[in-house]
């Protein structure tokens, strides 16, 4: 709505949003396609209905966020003009608001949507359930953007849903995160076993540092992205990275937090503070992307093409069909590009081994991660030699994936501790952080050249 409805649009829905008057919920995943938009089987098809011009819309969508309660939904499909009526807009995927209650832009309601049964996810409190309709006429008017914005929907989808996917699921994982830190760090301070507090015992104590780090991590990570979102920026990438290590983190840190609790952590009641937030976990990993997904086809699928100075021109050329000068040039520059790459990552490479730690944390971790990213910059001009056959391949695009998002977590670390480092004894937590981010960095190097063909 902010970034494609229509004027009527924004300004009858964006206040009502913000009070809380209307409850949103998008039905995109559907029970054959999943989240994948572009197999999505929901199909609309332009009609005029007592001379009303809109389309008639059959979905079937399961797992909705907020579906049972919604008084807004979002509905992503597929539309055809076999009659040729659109004027202004195109076939292709389309993005509606469906009132539940008649207003404006559907002055009779929409007749024949249906929202719930709700689904049970694990027993949490969660409220997520289907949206359905057959033969359901849809006025134009609930287009978000008006007819023009017709089969604009995956521009859409791509822009404005990996923003939210980088805030949402991001900030549970750093809730579950910072309650592991401060409820459980507390909670080991009291509890005693044979006679001393289990915090000053080092296998407790190595869980606790494993929490926080991955609590730092999560927390700088979020600050660097809101902060790339506040000027302005659709990180598309960046939002699957964070859904994917601040999840998984999330995941650790709840994990760590349940084995230092121990008997209070599995018997269930008013004083267990963890359980469910442990019960929860596997759907923040599942929702929006499944992780296992996300690692291995998106991160660096999605990135390569981006991120490279070069590909995206040689790939429009070659859609052009017969523009070899210009297919001719891109191919040299990638090939030069290369070699830099190569340069860089060797001259890097070298330099660090001169460069001791010493006092200066983040000045050492710095040059470590510009050495590691020349490495992933070279390692990625390689893996063009598989050509497509890399998007397929995903032992290796899920460690490029691995690189990639480290090397994000990394920087956004040193970031968020040049902005905070007045804090005592943070460069400490900085190091122990960095120095998690560099091993899995390597790990990942190692397990590129170990898969690769």
């Amino acid at each position: 709505l902010y970034h494609h409805g229509t004027p009527e649009q924004q300004d009858f829905y964006l206040p009502r949003l913000a009070h809380g008057i209307d409850i949103p919920c998008f039905g995109l995943t559907g029970a054959a396609s999943g989240s994948d938009a572009a197999s999505m089987r929901d199909e609309g098809v332009v009609c005029m209905q007592d001379g009303v011009l809109g389309m008639r819309v059959n979905f079937s969508k399961r797992y909705i966020t907020l579906a049972p309660v919604a008084t807004l939904i979002g509905l992503a499909f597929k539309l055809r003009d076999p009659e040729g009526l659109l004027t202004k807009g195109k076939e292709g995927i389309t993005v509606a608001l469906l009132p539940t209650e008649a207003n404006q832009f559907a002055p009779n309601g929409i007749p024949g949507l249906q929202t719930g049964a709700r689904h049970n996810p694990l027993g949490v409190s969660f409220m997520n359930g289907t949206v359905k309709g057959n033969d359901v006429f849809i006025p134009m008017s609930c287009v978000i953007g008006g007819e023009e914005k017709t089969g604009y929907g995956w521009n859409m989808l791509m822009e404005c849903l990996g923003e939210g996917r980088g805030i949402s699921l991001p900030a549970l994982s750093l809730a579950n995160s910072k309650l592991s830190t401060l409820a459980v760090g507390g909670y080991a301070r009291v509890r005693k076993q044979f006679k001393v507090p289990i915090a000053s015992m080092e296998g407790v104590q190595e869980k606790l540092a494993n929490i926080g780090r991955n609590t730092y991590q999560v927390t700088a990570a979020q600050a660097l992205f809101d902060a790339i979102l506040a000027d302005g920026e659709k990180p598309t990438v960046l939002s699957a990275i964070m859904k994917q290590q601040c999840t998984e983190k999330g995941r650790q840190s709840i994990n760590e937090a349940m084995d230092i609790v121990g008997g209070a952590g599995i018997s269930k009641g008013p004083a267990n503070f963890v359980a469910t937030a442990y019960v929860a976990t596997p759907i923040a990993i599942t929702v929006e992307g499944a992780n296992a997904l996300t690692r291995s086809l998106i991160i660096f699928g999605q990135g390569l093409t981006r991120a490279h100075p070069h590909l995206r021109s040689l790939i429009e050329a070659i859609q052009h069909g017969d523009d070899m000068p210009t297919f001719n040039k891109e191919l040299a520059n990638i090939i030069r590009h290369a070699f830099t790459n190569l340069g860089r990552s060797v001259a890097r490479g070298l330099a660090v081994q001169v460069q001791p730690k010493g006092s200066d944390v983040a000045g050492y971790y710095e040059a470590q991660l510009s050495r590691f990213a020349a490495n992933f910059a070279f390692c990625s001009d390689v893996g063009l030699t598989l050509g497509g056959g890399l998007k397929t391949s995903e032992y290796i695009s899920g460690r490029y994936a691995d690189v990639l998002s480290n090397l994000y977590m990394g920087y956004a670390a040193l970031w968020f501790y040049q902005n905070n480092k007045h804090v005592k004894d943070l460069d400490k937590v900085l190091d122990l952080a960095m120095a998690d981010v560099c091993h899995n960095i390597q790990e990942a190097l190692f397990g590129i050249h170990a898969n690769f063909p």
